[in-house]
């Protein structure tokens, strides 16, 4: 649902509902969504959940716990210059870049195709 861009579409919310029927029955205060396409789905599944209950992105914990730790070890980036990003896929670059622009909530530019094999 993710990839195929329907995460908003009335499918998705139907699907939600039927996963997660027996959580919601179960009066759950906390749900962790561990896939990393689920916080594309996070509108939708607080949709089916209800507010009461807390969507804990692990994509978001791990950012947090990696920038402590980059802290910690005085490793972060203190200049003003940007970063630059590069991305290697073993598949198909134009369903990553779609899918990439959906999660980043921006442009990509170049993605490059890698043959996992000759490494």
């Amino acid at each position: 649902l993710a990839e195929e861009g329907y995460a908003n579409r009335p499918a998705a919310r139907l699907i939600a509902e039927d996963y997660l029927q027996d959580l919601k029955k179960r009066k759950i205060d906390a749900l962790v969504l561990g896939c990393t396409h689920y916080p594309l789905l996070k509108s939708t599944i607080t949709k089916v959940m209800g507010k009461n209950v807390r969507l804990i992105d692990s994509a978001e914990e791990t950012a947090r716990v990696l920038e402590r730790a980059l802290t910690k070890m005085d490793l972060t980036n203190t200049s003003r210059r940007a970063g630059s990003r590069k991305f290697y896929v073993s598949d198909s670059p134009l369903k990553f870049r779609q899918l990439g622009e959906r999660f980043l909530r921006r442009r990509i530019g170049r993605v490059q195709l890698i043959d996992i094999n000759s490494y």
